[in-house]
This record gives structure tokens, C-alpha cells and sequence, in this order.
């Protein structure tokens, strides 16, 4: 069946901190379940210590266990008036090279015309050459698409650092658009997930992000390998019903 870059914005999700604000996305990778980063789920937690610095807040996010709270989200394409709840059942610590991964169930069904994307194992040198789009948040609660991105090379941990196609200046890859899924528009695929993401500072003057490619996700992490498990323990648990 074919994949359309519809249906790769309609399976993404925003989630919101306690305050209600949009701190990062997710997106659809079973019937129920939905896919992000770790320190994500942790900026939705209020009252959490996340410290003065980037280095202390991030210190303070390796220490974090799973979460019992639940998390809210919502799909802004599709129901942008819907609060969902979600609780965390797979966990990774946050690192800046390893981990830095959630899975959280949907407590209520998503809205009708969500379906969860099809993730490929890819190597960087295999599309090297295909433009990738992300839709995330950023500065825009709403949402939006950046496109023309493509591998620059690889970093510590086996992630991709992107890099935008022939626009130095672009600033659209911000943190808000941690959690979000890469979109392969040749290939109709999910090749990763945006980890992180850097703007413009005195030290890194072009705006990056960095991603968890697939295989990782798979092998390395093995945390969609979790979410099939999860999945077909649902089958069953339907069929016994």
C-alpha cells in the first residue's frame, strides 16, 4: 500500500508539558503506540529539577528513570481540538550518543485516518541523495514542514547529522521538533527520528539536527522490537475477548 507525505503528517503527534506548552512530537508507530525521545517525556513532567544549564538539565535527564505520569498529546492534523493520554511503557535513558528513547500507549484511540508509519532500515550512503522532509513544532506550536535535508555524515553512536540542501541560513530544525519522524519521499519511509537539534550559536553557526536512524531503533535499541511484541500481545488479547 502505498505511503502518501499525508499520511507521514497525519501520524504525527505534538505533546504538550504540564503548562500545556508544545515541547516536542512524536509519531505513530503501532495502532496505539507512539514514538519519541526520552528527554521529551521529561519536559512534560512539572516540578522536575532540569537545572540552570544545558549541561545540568541534561545530567538531570540521564538520571530519570521510566515515569509513571501520563503524558498529553494530541494530532494536530487530524484533531487538533483532542487531548490524549499516554503512559510510558518502553524506556531509554537519555544520552547524547545512546538511548534518548519512549514509547508511550495511547490510552483512547487515535482519530480516524492516523496509521503508523512504515520505518526502513537505510544506510546514510543509500540516500545520501534523497531529499528528506521532518514536520515539527519548533517556534510554531502548530506545526510545519522543513524539506530538502539530507545525511551530512555520521556521529558518535551510529546517528546521521543532517544538513539543509543549498540554505546554510535555515533555521527550521529547532528543539521543538525533537521526536519527530524523518520522511523519505523517494522510498515512502520512516529512515529515523530526530534526537536532537541545534540554531544558530557563536559555535555552530550552521542550524543541524541529528538522528536515530532506523536500524538502531531496531538492533542497537531494540525498542521497536518491543512495540511488535506489544502489538501482538493486543492480537491476542482481542482474539481471546
Amino acid at each position: 500500500m502505498r505511503v502518501s507525505v499525508e499520511d507521514y503528517e497525519r501520524a504525527i503527534v505534538r505533546i504538550f508539558d504540564a503548562d500545556g506548552n508544545v515541547i516536542g512530537a512524536g509519531f505513530l508507530v503501532g495502532p496505539s503506540y507512539v514514538l519519541t525521545c526520552a528527554h521529551v517525556v521529561l519536559q512534560t513532567m512539572k516540578g522536575l529539577d532540569t537545572g540552570r544549564s544545558a549541561k545540568s538539565r541534561q545530567d538531570c535527564w540521564a538520571k530519570q528513570d521510566k515515569p509513571d505520569q501520563t503524558v498529553e498529546l494530541n494530532f494536530p492534523i487530524l484533531d487538533s481540538d483532542r487531548k490524549i493520554s499516554a503512559t510510558v511503557i518502553a524506556w531509554r535513558n537519555y544520552n547524547r550518543e545512546s538511548g534518548d528513547l519512549a514509547v508511550l500507549k495511547l490510552l483512547t484511540a487515535p482519530p480516524s485516518g492516523a496509521q503508523p508509519l512504515p520505518l526502513n532500515v537505510c544506510d546514510r550512503e543509500d540516500i545520501e541523495q534523497d531529499s528528506l522532509c521532518i514536520y515539527g513544532f519548533g517556534r510554531r506550536p502548530e506545526g510545519g514542514r522543513s524539506d530538502a535535508y539530507r545525511p551530512k555524515t555520521t556521529i558518535a553512536g551510529g546517528r546521521f547529522q543532517l544538513c539543509k540542501v543549498g540554505s546554510a541560513d535555515d533555521e527550521t530544525i529547532q528543539p521543538g521538533f525533537s521526536g519527530a519522524p524523518v520522511w523519505n519521499e523517494a522510498r515512502e519511509c520512516v529512515i529515523g527520528m530526530v534526537v536532537a537539534a541545534a540554531g544558530y550559536t557563536k559555535e555552530d553557526e550552521i542550524p543541524t539536527a541529528y538522528v536515530i536512524p532506523t536500524q538502531t531503533l531496531m538492533e542497537e535499541q531494540g525498542i521497536l522490537r518491543e512495540v511488535d511484541a506489544y502489538c501482538l500481545n493486543d492480537l491476542l488479547e482481542e482474539g481471546l475477548e
